[in-house]
């Protein structure tokens, strides 16, 4: 993967990490376990992100 593939790519995720942790504060009982499940799968594509530039 470019560098600059992956800078787009981390830069959007940042993004999308930083909108669901400011809207966890706003939520509570089922509403925040959803907010914090979509937190988890954007750390998960974060973690795939990075193993695809390690190869």
């Amino acid at each position: 993967m470019k560098e600059d593939e992956f800078e787009a790519k981390k830069e959007l995720l940042k993004g999308l990490f930083m909108r669901y942790s400011s809207l966890i504060n706003n939520r509570s009982g089922q509403e925040k376990d959803m907010v914090m499940k979509n937190i988890d799968v954007i750390l998960d594509w974060y973690n795939t992100l990075l193993k695809q530039k390690e190869e």
